[in-house]
């Protein structure tokens, strides 16, 4: 772990590509630039809120509270990455991306401690 690290902050620098930021989508509708990129991240919140509800009419004693706090982290992650990714894809810069590609540690956490062995 100790080399990776030393690796991340002392290693070569990868340049980004040069078109790294050309998106699939570039026309605008409604006044949103890049509008199926942007758009496409309503799944992802619908989903996120769908979960945290859910989870509220989960009645206590269903789930243990590790569970219940890996699933709360997955379904506000996803929230979370939806509204990260939608910022991105409006105005996609390198700023931008951070937050895209930050927000979605959040749901991966939640979902791998779910998958976590039991003990």
């Amino acid at each position: 772990m100790a080399a990776l690290l030393a690796l991340a902050l002392f290693g070569p620098m990868l340049p980004a590509s040069a078109h790294q930021h050309a998106l699939a989508d570039q026309r605008a509708l409604w006044g949103i630039p890049c509008a199926l990129d942007v758009l496409s991240n309503l799944p992802f919140a619908i989903a996120g809120l769908w979960g945290l509800v859910a989870l509220r009419r989960v009645a206590p004693g269903m789930l243990d509270a590790p569970s219940r706090a890996l699933a709360t982290l997955f379904f506000a992650g996803l929230v979370c990455t939806a509204a990260g990714s939608a910022l991105y894809h409006w105005k996609p810069q390198d700023a931008g991306l951070l937050w895209d590609r930050l927000c979605m540690v959040l749901p991966f956490a939640g979902l791998l401690g779910w998958l976590r062995p039991a003990a």
